[in-house]
């Protein structure tokens, strides 16, 4: 986070180094993250923790309160305008994944099912 007014204070090229290493750390982390999670997973699961994806009935329990926590906040029109530009990120996004991705478990069991 910076603050806006230094940052439009400085060179373009500063505002790009700023811009550019924002992106690059961002990237790094999201690569970190892949790397620690899959790795903290196999330790905890060789700990004896029992690992379970959320039951579709949970998930589908928690969506609906959720909606109704949307509804409720909605009123306030900053919060309506977030969580509709949000949705319309969403709905586009993850119908592209959909649609254009591979099923990335079929080719995991084809390398790696036991």
């Amino acid at each position: 986070m910076f603050n806006k007014t230094k940052v439009d204070a400085l060179a373009p090229d500063l505002q790009a180094v700023l811009k550019y290493a924002a992106q690059a750390a961002s990237a790094d982390m999201s690569w970190k993250a892949q790397d620690r999670y899959s790795k903290d997973l196999e330790v905890i699961k060789g700990r004896g923790v029992k690992v379970v994806q959320t039951p579709k009935p949970v998930l589908e329990a928690q969506l609906a309160a959720w909606d109704k926590v949307i509804e409720t906040l909605s009123v306030d029109p900053f919060f309506k305008k977030v969580i509709d530009s949000q949705k319309a990120w969403a709905k586009r996004v993850v119908a592209f994944q959909l649609e254009y991705e591979v099923d990335q478990k079929t080719a995991y069991d084809h390398f790696f099912k036991a």
